[in-house]
């Protein structure tokens, strides 16, 4: 028998972890766990857990670039 859990973050509906023989699989909705869609786990829990991580790490704004050196100054020939 198949068994299915959906996984909700914050009250965002982003995927669903699917039972087969011994590991649930997740099934991605969001883009942005797309990453995960098809990667097994030991329990359905063990996916909400991964994929709330991951959700985590790409609200954070990203570091700044650093900026490049400003460009050098000719000097006029003499």
């Amino acid at each position: 028998m198949i068994r299915s859990q959906p996984i909700d973050i914050d009250g965002r509906f982003v995927g669903v972890a699917v039972q087969s023989s011994h590991r649930w699989h997740f099934v991605a909705v969001e883009p942005v766990l797309s990453d995960l869609d098809g990667a097994g786990f030991d329990t359905a829990e063990d996916a909400a857990r991964i994929a709330r991580a991951v959700l985590r790490r790409a609200r954070q704004p990203s570091p700044a670039a650093p900026l490049p050196p400003p460009p050098a100054r000719l000097r006029p020939v003499s």
